[in-house]
């Protein structure tokens, strides 16, 4: 009897120890099957990639819509350029993504950024288009503009008198439709009111229509362009005023808005 038990222990002491190497060899054989293989990616990720995408063409396209706009006053070659190395940053770095990600998670972080950069692009085209274009430097009074207008003053202010006429020139392209003129106006005829009674009248072939706007020592007016592809703009500009009237007019602002 004591004999059968100590045979009975030794063949359990060896199953048991059979049993434990087995699963230990079952666990290091299942560290190198399929389930190992398919914990192993490339370490792409389509949220990255989009991020990167979407910032280099983003910046491609505010360049762009900043020179198509003119933002670069007369440097639009510039934002032609830096549009185009971002663009060729955005070709590169997305050439190196294609074998990286599935072909529809690259698909959708590259549609993804060009909707974010078209956008934005839109966006600031619409803003800069929007905003008034400053031609003051660029403006002019010449008092002997058709030959029967006012006398040239300082500082590119111009003298008239009664139905005298001024040439004012914007020498710069049209960005917008209308002309707003600031003016400033200055009485030169000692004892009389000239500027309450007068008006200026304004004409041209640059205008969309002949404009009128009453006299007061600043004013502002709107003038309707009939075309925003002339080299430059003139206006005609004649005093109406009483007999024995001489107003000095200048010229503070000028836009195209």
């Amino acid at each position: 009897t004591r004999g059968t038990r100590a045979v009975r222990r030794t063949q359990g002491a060896r199953g048991t120890r059979k049993g434990r190497t087995g699963g230990t060899g079952g666990a290091r054989g299942g560290g190198s099957g399929p389930s190992a293989d398919r914990g192993a990616t490339s370490g792409a990720s389509p949220l990255v990639t989009f991020a990167v995408l979407a910032l280099l063409l983003t910046g491609t396209a505010l360049a762009g819509a900043a020179a198509l706009a003119g933002y670069f006053g007369g440097w639009e070659s510039a934002g032609y350029v830096l549009a185009l190395i971002g663009f060729l940053f955005a070709a590169y770095f997305a050439l190196n993504q294609i074998g990286d990600l599935a072909p529809k998670h690259f698909l959708a972080a590259l549609l993804g950024a060009l909707a974010t950069a078209g956008c934005a692009g839109a966006a600031l085209f619409l803003v800069l288009d929007a905003l008034p274009d400053d031609v003051t430097a660029e403006t002019a009074l010449d008092g002997n503009g058709d030959g029967n207008g006012g006398r040239d003053g300082d500082d590119g202010a111009v003298l008239l008198g009664h139905s005298d006429t001024v040439r004012l020139t914007v020498r710069a392209e049209p960005s917008h439709g209308t002309l707003r003129l600031a003016l400033a106006a200055a009485n030169k005829s000692p004892g009389t009111s000239c500027l309450p009674r007068s008006e200026l009248k304004f004409s041209g072939a640059d205008l969309a229509r002949p404009t009128s706007a009453s006299m007061n020592t600043t004013m502002e007016t709107d003038l309707p362009l009939a075309t925003t592809r002339a080299p430059k703009v003139d206006v005609d500009i004649r005093l109406a005023a009483g007999a024995g009237c001489e107003i000095l007019l200048e010229v503070k602002r000028a836009e195209y808005r």
